[in-house]
């Protein structure tokens, strides 16, 4: 049951990153071709950073969790 977990968290963090990733790409190609001014996209990255930063803050909780109930 223990790897089961693991394996969840790894995907969840691997998932946080490619979804970051892409949803950055995505903002840096609007920026790029003029569709969002500079503030969109600094408010938008911003906004990235957060959810990205709960989404390792919970998986990090889960990781500890399922290591203290070995």
């Amino acid at each position: 049951m223990k790897n089961v977990k693991s394996i969840g968290v790894v995907f969840g963090v691997g998932g946080a990153l490619l979804g970051s990733y892409f949803s950055f790409t995505a903002a840096q190609l609007e920026l790029i071709s003029g569709n969002i001014t500079g503030q969109q996209a600094g408010v938008f990255c911003a906004i990235l950073a957060i959810v990205l930063g709960f989404s390792l803050a919970v998986a990090g909780i889960l990781s500890n969790h399922t290591n203290r109930n070995k």
